[in-house]
C-alpha cells in the first residue's frame, strides 16, 4: 500500500517595512522612540497572519522585519495600517523572494 506524501512545509515569506527617518542617519531626536509604537501596532494588526521579527535603525530608515506564511495577505494589512498612520515620503515595503530578488511596494494602499 502506498502512503500519501507528508505535506511540505511552507517556507515563510519575509517582508521589511522601511520607514524613512528625518535624516539619512538615525533620525531626529526622539523620532525612533515613536516608531517603536508603530512597530507594536503593526505587530498587533498582522496577528495571526504574521509576526514581527525585529527591527534595525540607520542609514535614514527604521526597518521592521515581518515574517508570515503569505506575503499577499500581509502586504495589504500593513499598507492599510501605515495609511492610517501617515508615514514619511520615501518609505516602502520590500518583499525578499526565495531566489534573493526583492520587490518594493508603496506603504499606502
Amino acid at each position: 500500500m502506498h502512503s500519501p506524501a507528508p505535506p511540505q512545509a511552507i517556507e515563510p515569506q519575509r517582508l521589511s517595512i522601511h520607514l524613512k527617518l528625518a535624516n539619512d542617519e538615525y533620525g531626529a531626536e526622539g523620532e525612533t522612540f515613536q516608531l517603536y509604537d508603530v512597530e507594536d501596532a503593526i505587530g498587533a494588526a498582522i496577528e495571526p497572519a504574521g509576526v514581527i521579527e525585529g527591527h534595525e535603525i540607520g542609514k535614514g530608515f527604521f526597518v521592521i522585519f515581518v515574517t508570515g506564511a503569505r506575503a499577499d495577505t500581509l502586504l495589504p494589512m500593513i499598507q492599510t495600517h501605515l495609511s492610517m498612520l501617515g508615514v514619511r515620503s520615501g518609505s516602502f515595503i520590500a518583499l525578499r523572494r526565495s531566489d534573493g530578488s526583492e520587490a518594493r511596494f508603496p506603504t499606502t494602499v
